[in-house]
């Protein structure tokens, strides 16, 4: 369901706010977010593959959180960035040392880009516009130069603050100085897409960096690391050069309706309203009122997604003896 129908629908009527107003769109965006903190919901839980490379993944903007994940047909544990601050016993030294495979996504948290400068190799950054429109916008971006110092530079005002700022330009615009990493970016609302690349002057290359949605203001992707690919082979590498494949359950990232066209995340229309009339409801001082039609949206929203996943075809996997597996200490395995 995009905005604009969900405009058509009398939820205006029922709420008492004018579907042209700006606070229809903005009451919109917040009983979204609000409903899909509350739990993964019909249209808010998507199936996803995407490509590991470097024995790491960046997620798409809109994967929020990671609930399963399959690496050529078989499961992969999910953990954290605390995984690897735990004390390890003696099978999985073991383990580590005879390379018997075990696999796991750990979550290491946040990324402004998606390929990340590589460890030394400092580069220029270069910013390309996708539309003539967006010329004169910017881009501004914070991190470490290549004297191992935080960027700061001098603005038009005379003021020096931290990153550094790039107006939009045909074909590009660039960095007057080299960049060892980018640990923030703020974009201003575009037409079209822009891209970053690092551009390496010894080699005269430029490598993939990032690609910009128009709506994005403050990227942020999630990054994991697979630990654990040891062995070369059709569905693991050990080099940069190969790329295999990751299938994933994932957890929507709520992202704002701006336009019309814009996909409302929260696809039942009821759940909505129901929700919209309980920030009025908070609003006005009624906290019970609110919580109780909180309830209502909440249980349209299960009753969705009893009918579109049934319960008795949910499948369970049962394992009598855990996963204490002779495998899981190297038992049968070759080093």
């Amino acid at each position: 369901m995009t905005f604009g129908e969900f405009r058509a629908l009398r939820a205006s009527d029922v709420v008492g706010i004018c579907s042209s107003k700006e606070t229809f769109r903005a009451m919109t965006n917040e009983a979204t977010e609000r409903l899909m903190q509350r739990g993964g919901f019909w249209g808010t839980v998507r199936k996803l593959r995407t490509c590991v490379r470097c024995q790491s993944v960046t997620w798409p903007r809109a994967v929020e959180t990671v609930l399963a994940t399959n690496l050529c047909g078989r499961q992969v544990v999910n953990s954290d960035y605390y995984w690897k601050f735990l004390p390890m016993n003696g099978a999985d030294y073991r383990c580590a040392m005879s390379r018997c495979g075990n696999l796991v996504v750990q979550h290491d948290g946040q990324t402004p880009v998606q390929a990340q400068l590589t460890c030394g190799n400092a580069r220029y950054i270069r910013a390309f516009p996708a539309y003539q429109a967006d010329v004169g916008k910017t881009v501004t971006l914070f991190g470490i130069d290549d004297n191992g110092q935080e960027i700061f530079t001098k603005r038009a005002d005379g003021t020096w603050l931290p990153g550094v700022v790039l107006t939009l330009a045909i074909p590009f615009v660039g960095t007057p100085f080299l960049v060892r990493e980018v640990t923030r970016i703020l974009k201003d609302a575009t037409m079209g897409p822009v891209r970053l690349y690092a551009y390496n002057p010894v080699a005269d290359v430029m490598e993939d960096m990032a690609y910009y949605q128009p709506s994005e203001r403050s990227p942020s992707f999630l990054h994991s690391t697979i630990k654990g690919m040891r062995r070369v082979g059709v569905c693991s590498t050990s080099n940069c050069n190969g790329i295999t494949s990751l299938e994933a359950l994932v957890n929507l990232r709520f992202i704002p309706v701006e336009t019309d066209e814009d996909q409302v995340l929260i696809d039942n229309w009821t759940a909505l309203k129901l929700e919209m009339l309980s920030i009025r409801s908070e609003d006005a001082g009624d906290h019970d009122d609110a919580l109780k039609i909180q309830a209502r949206a909440v249980h349209e929203l299960n009753l969705e997604v009893r009918r579109h996943i049934p319960e008795d075809q949910i499948p369970i996997s049962i394992e009598p003896w855990g996963t204490a597996t002779p495998r899981s200490v190297g038992v049968g395995t070759i080093v």
